[in-house]
């Protein structure tokens, strides 16, 4: 598959989607993934068992505060200097690039990176949704090591940790937000093609199209999204460590009551204290202007709760304790 300029709004909304409420803004890395698209050419989009099963691969992540992407618009340099950098620490020539999390900011922005590149991106992701900390990946539950990690900045300032394991990269990481200025690159979990093939989230990129182009249609189901209710926030406040907002039911949905869990994302709705979904599952609310982020949520809001199933790995017993319910203090 070609991915064109054309396609990048459907990408960025079906990215947004999978956001689960968080993950960052889409539209400002849609913007990095068009002009780069527009400067350098489409980019190709393949399945990993494709490519040799030792090709080196440009893992696209990056942590801080998305906003800062703002800055970047126009800038060229990042993803040359943070190639050159991983091949004289390495020693290996990467020859395609794995978007880390396909949820929110980072799909768009692993575009740009290929496009920049010249590289081919697996339609594959590390997470298959968002989540918050660095080492919530398929990578992690496999038991793959999360270093050596590169860390880079766009001024071309790196740190290679020669190791680390993920809980060490996200404390690290986290604590080196601050000297890099609030946003930070990386090129963790070091794997080629053939664990991609093994481990990664297959299709994600493809499914980030398709839902993108469902709900520009106005057919979220047609993705796989599953309609829970439409509804008005009538409430939001902090209970026990989490934002939690009360969803009153509109039209047909008149007489319900639901209650949102929210953190970075949104964790899980409950009606009648039952949960309808939940943390691992993605959980959107979609807005007259697409999905509403969990730092949008606000009173009087009109949404249409949607939601979705996230990779199989999520829900077993060891997914559900580095990303379910629990890891998030959520009660079930």
């Amino acid at each position: 598959m070609l991915l064109t300029a054309e396609l990048v709004p459907d990408l960025a909304l079906g990215c947004a989607v999978l956001g689960s409420g968080g993950g960052g803004s889409t539209s400002l890395s849609a913007a990095l993934a068009a002009q780069a698209i527009e400067e350098c050419g489409p980019v190709q989009v393949c399945a990993p068992g494709l490519l040799p099963a030792d090709t080196a691969v440009f893992t696209v992540s990056q942590a801080g505060s998305t906003l800062l992407s703002e800055e970047m618009l126009g800038g060229r340099a990042d993803a040359e200097v943070m190639r050159e950098a991983l091949e004289r620490l390495t020693g290996r020539v990467p020859r395609a690039v794995l978007c880390a999390e396909i949820g929110g900011f980072g799909g768009p922005f692993a575009v740009a990176w290929a496009a920049r590149l010249g590289l081919p991106l697996f339609d594959a992701d590390a997470i298959g949704r968002a989540y918050p900390r660095m080492d919530q990946n398929v990578f992690e539950l496999a038991g793959l090591p999360a270093g050596p990690a590169l860390l880079c900045d766009g001024r071309g300032r790196t740190v290679l940790l020669d190791w680390a394991d993920g809980a060490w990269l996200e404390r690290f990481v986290r604590a080196s937000l601050d000297a890099y200025g609030g946003q930070v690159f990386s090129c963790d979990y070091p794997v080629d093609a053939g664990q991609v093939a093994e481990y990664a989230v297959g299709d994600s990129v493809s499914r980030a199209l398709r839902i993108g182009a469902a709900v520009r249609a106005g057919d979220p189901d047609a993705a796989g999204l599953r309609t829970l209710a439409t509804a008005k926030v009538t409430e939001v406040g902090q209970y026990e460590g989490h934002t939690e907002a009360v969803l009153s039911g509109v039209l047909a949905d008149a007489d319900r009551l639901l209650r949102l869990v929210v953190a970075d994302e949104y964790l899980a709705v409950f009606e009648n204290g039952e949960p309808l979904a939940m943390v691992p599952d993605v959980i959107t609310l979609l807005g007259s202007s697409g999905p509403v982020s969990a730092e949008e949520l606000r009173y009087g809001q009109r949404v249409t709760v949607v939601t979705a199933r996230s990779a199989p790995a999520w829900y077993t017993p060891a997914g559900l304790a580095l990303g379910g319910p629990e890891a998030f203090g959520v009660r079930t």
